[in-house]
């Protein structure tokens, strides 16, 4: 039986909003924040979810939270911090364009910024919540909210072969990836939706 695992963006933030670094503050979702989860909740709703696994920062849990209101679902939601943003240190609450002009770590993959994070962090720590994910719940349905840097990787660590394009990918507030595994956790194959599309 095959593993479904669909891949959320939160919706807009106030730092997305302000073009500032939100990285690991607890930044919340805004009244386009909402109506943006609402959309994906929609969009999800031919899908039946065996279980929810959210990054533990706000923006992705009141994401989560609206897509299981409004798709009225039972199954268990999760909290976990090895979902969170990459954490940007002293850059944080700084211009996006500040930031990635003194590191953009997905380039550059050997350093870290100042008091924070860099690529290979993030990294492990993706790489540690898809192995709690293939060794607990291979053949669920599973809903799983988090950040454009968190998708990113895990989308590059679940698709070896892709993962240079999956780290260039843009990923909007409304970004859904569908994601594939064979019975064995194997990658089989990743679709993308964004605006609203219905996910199949």
């Amino acid at each position: 039986m095959n593993t479904f695992i669909y891949l959320v963006r939160h919706g807009q933030s106030f730092h997305n909003l302000r073009g500032l670094v939100a990285g690991q503050s607890p930044s919340s979702l805004t009244q386009q924040g909402q109506e943006d989860a609402r959309i994906v909740g929609q969009s999800l709703k031919k899908i039946s979810f065996d279980l929810i696994y959210s990054s533990d920062l706000l923006r992705a849990q009141q994401t989560a939270e609206t897509i299981k209101n409004i798709l009225l679902l039972k199954c268990p939601l999760h909290v976990s911090v090895l979902l969170r943003e990459l954490d940007f240190g002293e850059y944080t609450n700084r211009p996006v364009s500040e930031a990635f002009a003194f590191l953009n770590y997905r380039e550059i993959r050997n350093k870290r910024y100042p008091g924070g994070e860099g690529f290979e962090d993030l990294k492990q720590r993706s790489s540690l919540f898809i192995r709690k994910l293939c060794n607990e719940f291979l053949g669920l349905n599973i809903l799983v909210t988090a950040h454009a840097g968190s998708i990113r990787m895990l989308l590059g660590l679940l698709d070896l072969s892709g993962q240079d394009k999956w780290l260039k990918q843009v990923i909007s507030n409304q970004f859904v990836a569908k994601v594939s595994l064979d019975k064995n956790g194997d990658f089989n194959e990743c679709s993308v939706f964004e605006k609203g599309e219905n996910v199949s």
